[in-house]
């Protein structure tokens, strides 16, 4: 009994041809010729993966970034020391962030998602 056949039946020829995928698999010699990503694919995507990351956060840390500047300006310039004060100006400039760009922020992110996905095929 094949290693194929004692899991599943396979067609006529199918459990040869398992039996060939499975030596070539854990065969070094064999991944070595034909690693299963590219160097230069992997880098590709992880640059990317980056940008999509950056621009989708970009908006919302500007915001923030700018809102918490100003408040600490102010907080210089009148000398009022509060810890809530910097807290709730950026929760309530990130939250109308996020309502106004997040429609955009989640296609982007589900476009970068199908657009991975459709390209494994051709990865291998």
């Amino acid at each position: 009994m094949s290693r194929a056949s004692a899991a599943i039946a396979l067609p006529d020829g199918g459990e040869k041809a398992l039996g060939n995928l499975c030596d070539q698999r854990f065969d070094s010699d064999a991944r070595r010729r034909n690693p299963p990503v590219q160097v230069d694919q992997a880098l590709r995507l992880l640059s990317e993966l980056l940008w999509n990351g950056f621009v989708i956060c970009g908006p919302l840390l500007a915001v923030t970034m700018a809102v918490g500047l100003l408040v600490s300006i102010a907080q210089v310039i009148t000398q009022i020391q509060e810890m809530s004060l910097t807290f709730v100006p950026k929760l309530v400039a990130a939250g109308v962030v996020l309502l106004v760009v997040g429609g955009w922020m989640l296609k982007r992110i589900a476009q970068y998602a199908i657009q991975l996905w459709t390209a494994i095929p051709s990865l291998f």
